[in-house]
C-alpha cells in the first residue's frame, strides 16, 4: 500500500491524465482500465446529477413554503438567533423576508428588509453560475474574485453595514427591518 501512494506521488499520472494501461510506468503498480475508468467517470456523473437534482428539489420546495407561508407569522421559519440573543441587527436579519417579497414582485419591500442584500442577490446569482461553469467546464473564474482584496472589501462593506442598521438616528434606522 505504501509503495503504491508513493508512487501515486512520485508522478505516475502523467501530467494530470490517468495511465490507461495496465501498470504505471514508474513502478509496476496496477491501475485502471479504461473499462474501470469510464464506470468510475459515468458514477461521478450520475452522482453529480442526483446532488442537483436534490438541491433544486429542495430548493423549489423551500421556495414554495417560502412563498406560501409569511415568515413571521408562522414557526416554520426560524428567528434571527443574533437577534434574539443581542437585540442587534445582523447583516442578514430580514433576509427571508427579502426572498419571499421578491419571490412576489415586491422589489420595495425587498428593500426595506435588507437593502445589502436586495443589491448583492444578483451578483450571489451570478457568482453561483460562474462556479456551476468553472465546475462543469473549467471555464476560468474571474482573477478579481478570487482575489484577497475583493475579499476583504466585501468584508469592510459587510461591517459597515453591520454598524450602519444598528445605529438608532435617520438615515441609519431605514437600514434596519421593520418591525412585522
Amino acid at each position: 500500500m505504501r509503495r503504491w501512494v508513493s508512487s501515486l506521488l512520485r508522478g505516475c499520472f502523467l501530467s494530470g491524465a490517468v495511465v490507461l494501461s495496465s501498470e504505471a510506468p514508474c513502478s509496476g503498480v496496477p491501475l485502471l482500465s479504461s473499462s474501470e475508468f469510464e464506470v468510475g467517470e459515468m458514477k461521478k456523473k450520475l452522482l453529480r446529477w442526483f446532488i442537483v437534482l436534490t438541491a433544486l428539489g429542495l430548493g423549489g420546495l423551500g421556495l414554495w413554503a417560502l412563498r406560501e407561508f409569511y415568515p413571521t407569522h408562522r414557526e416554520l421559519f426560524p428567528k434571527c438567533v443574533f437577534y434574539e440573543l443581542t437585540g442587534l441587527y445582523c447583516p442578514g436579519c430580514g433576509s427571508t423576508r427579502v426572498l419571499r417579497s421578491l419571490l412576489c414582485g415586491d422589489l420595495s419591500g425587498a428593500w426595506r428588509y435588507n437593502p445589502l442584500l436586495t443589491l448583492a442577490l444578483p451578483f450571489f446569482l451570478w457568482w453561483i453560475y460562474r462556479e456551476i461553469l468553472w465546475s462543469e467546464y473549467r471555464i476560468p473564474r474571474p482573477a478579481w474574485l478570487m482575489s484577497v482584496r475583493f475579499a476583504l472589501i466585501a468584508a469592510v462593506v459587510i461591517a459597515v453595514y453591520f454598524v450602519g442598521r444598528n445605529l438608532p438616528w435617520p438615515p441609519f434606522c431605514y437600514l434596519a427591518p421593520p418591525p412585522d
